[in-house]
C-alpha cells in the first residue's frame, strides 16, 4: 500500500504534509495549478511544506435511519451503543410521536462516537459563532443543510465491560442541587447513553422550533427529562423522577415548608440546610444533605443562567412537576411560557399570565413537589399480546470505513464546528491517496466554492454530478457555477438565457429535486432561470414552482417569483391565488408592494383572492 501511495504522488512530490496541528491556523496543502489541454481532469493540490503523510485512520463506518456514523469505539461497543440508540428513537416515538419525527426529509445528521484518546479533543469547538450546542463531553453543531453530533465516548466508557465510569466531581463542589450523588461523594455517573439521549433531545427541539435556540431552562428540563426514559421491548416508562439527582437530609419534615414560604418561597440565610427538600424519610441515609438552596426562579430562568449542576437539576425538577405533577395543572402553561420566551424575556409578569401563579408560590410548589413523593410516570405497552415496540428493528452492524468516508465525515464536522484550516485538511487527505468518492468529490467541490476557486470548484462539482453523489447542496452550487460561467461568456449578467443555456443550469437543480432535504435556493434558482428565458416556459416546469411554494408557504421570495412566472405565462388565476397567500402570510415590505403591483396588472385589477397556497 505505502509503494503504491508513493508512487501516486511522486509526480507531484517528494513527501506528503500531516494535516495542521489543532490551532496551528495553516494548511498545508494549497491547490496547484491546473494543467492545460482538452481533456478535463480532476484538479490537483501540492504541499507547501515537507511533511510526511499520516497514516490511514481506523474508524468503523455505518448509516441507521436519518444518521451517517463514525466511531474509533470498538465494535461491540459501537454496536450496542447504536443499537440502544435506535431504539431510543423507536421507544420515543412510541412516548411522544410528533417529537421524535418521522421520515427524514433532512441530508443525514453525522454522528461521531470519540472512542480513542484525543479524538474529541481534534474535533472540538472552536469558534464563538458556530452554531452548537453543547452538554458535557458532546455538542452539536449545525446549518442549513445539516447537522452533526459528537460524543466522547472514551471519557465515560470505563472498559469493555462497563459504561459507567466513577470519576470524582470537583467542579462546581457547592452549587447545589446535584452537587453529590449517594454517599460515594463522586459527581454524577457518566453514563454516554444518556449523554447521547440528552444530546439527542436538545438536537430535535431545535429542528421542531426551526432552528431557534429554545429558552435554555426548557432545553435543560426537557432534556433531562427524556433522558430518564427507561425502555424495552416489552415496557417503556416515561417521566419517572429521579430523585437520586436531588440533595435531600432525611429528618426534614413538610413543617419546614411554612417557613420556606416566609422567605419568598428561597431559603433564606442562616438556615443550615434546604428547607422543604426532604423525601419525609424514605430513603433515609441514602443521599447526603449539602446544605445548598434552590436557585430563586428569576434565576433558574435567566436566558444567560450559569449551567451549574444546580440549575440543570431544578430545570428538570421544574420541568416534570409542570408536565406531570399536580395533576397537570401546568402542563399548558409550561408549554406557553416556553413558547413566548422565544420572542420575549421572562418576567414574573409573564410567568404569571402563563402558570397563573407567581415565582414565591412556585418555589413552595416545588419543595412540596419533592417532600411529598407523589411523582407520576407514564408506562406503555404493546397492545397486542406477545408485541414488542422494537420487533423489525434490524441489529446494526459496523464495518470499516474507507478513508473518503472517514475524511469527509470528519471534514464536515470541523466545517461545521468553525475549523476550516483543520475541515480542508480532512478533506484533501483521502483525495491524496487516491480516493474519488463521489461524495468527497462534493464536499471538496463546496470547499474549493466557500474558497472563492470557481473553476476548481466547477471540476470537483461537475464530477460529483457525473457520479450522482447525494448532496443537493453541491448541485445547488454547481448550478450558481454555471450560471455564472454562462454570464461570463456571454458578458451579460442579466442578459435573456437561450434554451440550451437554460437546460445546462437547471440540469442540476432538477436533480437535486429528488434528494433529502428540499432546498428552498434550489426553487428560488429554477425561478430565476425561467424568469430569463428566452422562451416560455412549459407547464411541467411552472408546476416546479408551486411544488417549491408546497415545500415552503412562508417563503414570500419564492412565492413571488411564482406568482409573476404564472401572471407573464398566461394564468392569472393561478397567479391570483399566489399573490393573496403571499399577502397573507407576513413577508418584507418590498414583497408585499410587488405583490400588490402585479395584482393590479392582472386582468380584473386588484380583485383579491385567497386561500391556501396551491
Amino acid at each position: 500500500m505505502w509503494i503504491a501511495l508513493l508512487v501516486f504522488c511522486a509526480p507531484r512530490i517528494c513527501a506528503q504534509d500531516a494535516p495542521a496541528a489543532a490551532g496551528d491556523g495553516k494548511s498545508y496543502f494549497e491547490p496547484a495549478p491546473d494543467d492545460d489541454g482538452t481533456v478535463v481532469k480532476l484538479p490537483t493540490y501540492r504541499v507547501v511544506e515537507q511533511r510526511i503523510l499520516p497514516p490511514p485512520e481506523s474508524w468503523l463506518y455505518t448509516a441507521i435511519p436519518g444518521f451517517e456514523v463514525l466511531s474509533n469505539a470498538s465494535r461491540r461497543g459501537t454496536r450496542a451503543f447504536l443499537d440502544d440508540f435506535v431504539r431510543f428513537q423507536a421507544a420515543l416515538s412510541v412516548v411522544w410521536p410528533a417529537f421524535a419525527g418521522g421520515k427524514s426529509t433532512r441530508t443525514p445528521t453525522l454522528m461521531i462516537i470519540c472512542g480513542k484518546t484525543g479524538a474529541y479533543e481534534s474535533l472540538g469547538l472552536q469558534a464563538e459563532e458556530a452554531d452548537a450546542g453543547i452538554y458535557g463531553r458532546a455538542f452539536f453543531v449545525e446549518d442549513d443543510e445539516r447537522s452533526a453530533i459528537v460524543i466522547d465516548y472514551n471519557y465515560i466508557i470505563f472498559d469493555e465491560n462497563s459504561v459507567f465510569s466513577l470519576e470524582p466531581d470537583r467542579e462546581d463542589e457547592n452549587a447545589g442541587l446535584g452537587s453529590t450523588v449517594g454517599q460515594t461523594g463522586y459527581g454524577p455517573i457518566s453514563d454516554p447513553f444518556k449523554t447521547l439521549y440528552n444530546q439527542y433531545t436538545r438536537f430535535r427541539l431545535r429542528r421542531l422550533l426551526g432552528k431557534k435556540a429554545p429558552p435554555p431552562w426548557f432545553e435543560e428540563g426537557m432534556a433531562r427529562l427524556i433522558e430518564t426514559m427507561d425502555f424495552s421491548g416489552k415496557r417503556i416508562e416515561f417521566g419517572k423522577l429521579d430523585e437520586s439527582k436531588f440533595i435531600t437530609s432525611p429528618y426534614e419534615s413538610m413543617d419546614n415548608l411554612a417557613q420556606a414560604a416566609a422567605n419568598d418561597g428561597e431559603i433564606g440565610s442562616g438556615i443550615n440546610h434546604d428547607l422543604g427538600l426532604a423525601i419525609m424519610g424514605r430513603k433515609a441515609g441514602i443521599l447526603q444533605n449539602r446544605g445548598n438552596p434552590l436557585l430563586p426562579m428569576a434565576k433558574l430562568l435567566a436566558p444567560d443562567a450559569k449551567p451549574t449542576k444546580a440549575w440543570s437539576n431544578q430545570c428538570y425538577l421544574f420541568a416534570h412537576m409542570c408536565l406531570y405533577g399536580n395533576r397537570k395543572e401546568y402542563q399548558r402553561g409550561f408549554i406557553k411560557l416556553a413558547m413566548r420566551s422565544l420572542s420575549e424575556p421572562v418576567t414574573e409578569e409573564l410567568f404569571k399570565q402563563c402558570l397563573g401563579t407567581s415565582y414565591k408560590k412556585m418555589g413552595v410548589k416545588l419543595r412540596e413537589y419533592l417532600a411529598t413523593g407523589w411523582h407520576y410516570a407514564q408506562i406503555y405497552e404493546p397492545s397486542a399480546r406477545g408485541a414488542d415496540f422494537f420487533a423489525g428493528i434490524a441489529k446494526v452492524e459496523p464495518r470499516d470505513a474507507t478513508q473518503a468516508e472517514i475524511g469527509r465525515v470528519k471534514g464536515e464536522v470541523l466545517r461545521l464546528g468553525g475549523r476550516p484550516v483543520e475541515s480542508r485538511d480532512a478533506f484533501i487527505i483521502p483525495y491524496l491517496r487516491g480516493e474519488r468518492d463521489p461524495a468527497l468529490l462534493a464536499s471538496l467541490g463546496l470547499l474549493e466554492s466557500l474558497e472563492n476557486r470557481e473553476d476548481r470548484a466547477l471540476k470537483f462539482l461537475d464530477a460529483a454530478a457525473k457520479a450522482k453523489a447525494e448532496r443537493p447542496r453541491a448541485y445547488l452550487e454547481l448550478a450558481k457555477l454555471r450560471l455564472r460561467k454562462t454570464e461570463a461568456a456571454t458578458g451579460a449578467p442579466d442578459g435573456p438565457l437561450d434554451d440550451a443555456q437554460v437546460d445546462y443550469i437547471l440540469e442540476p437543480l432538477l436533480a437535486a429535486r429528488g434528494q433529502p432535504p428540499p432546498m428552498t435556493g434550489v426553487y428560488s434558482l429554477i425561478g430565476d432561470v425561467l424568469l430569463r428565458a428566452e422562451q416560455p416556459p412549459d407547464a411541467a416546469r411552472l408546476e416546479i414552482m408551486l411544488e417549491g411554494v408546497r415545500h415552503f408557504p412562508n417563503d414570500g421570495v419564492l412565492i413571488y417569483k411564482a406568482a409573476l412566472l404564472y401572471a407573464n405565462h398566461g394564468d392569472p388565476e393561478r397567479a391570483r391565488t399566489l399573490i393573496g397567500h403571499g399577502l397573507k402570510i407576513s413577508i418584507n415590505a418590498r414583497y408585499s408592494a410587488e405583490l400588490e403591483k402585479l395584482r393590479a396588472r392582472l386582468p380584473g385589477g386588484d380583485r383579491p383572492k385567497t386561500g391556501a397556497p396551491p
